[in-house]
């Protein structure tokens, strides 16, 4: 709900709070990373979909949402990386 609402800290205690009790879910993971990057915290977001990515080493929005956030960064190598895995 806070993340349709677009209130991204908010939303992001709440993820948190759910990996408590659910540490393997990789969609928590993943939407919690696309709030922090709707913040700016990329480091943050690229962490969290990297923890998505070894639930989920196909999760394609995973892949793709941390090839933006590499490339915000200007970690370019990465970037080409993350781009190779999904095309590939």
């Amino acid at each position: 709900v806070w993340r349709k609402l677009e209130n991204y800290e908010k939303a992001i205690e709440n993820y948190t709070k759910e990996l408590f009790f659910s540490k393997e879910n990789q969609k928590t993971y993943n939407n919690r990373a696309y709030c922090y990057a709707k913040l700016g915290k990329y480091k943050d977001a690229v962490s969290d979909y990297t923890k998505a990515l070894s639930i989920d080493p196909k999760n394609i929005h995973a892949l793709h949402n941390r090839g933006i956030c590499y490339e915000r960064l200007g970690l370019y190598r990465n970037v080409i990386f993350s781009f190779y895995v999904l095309i590939f």
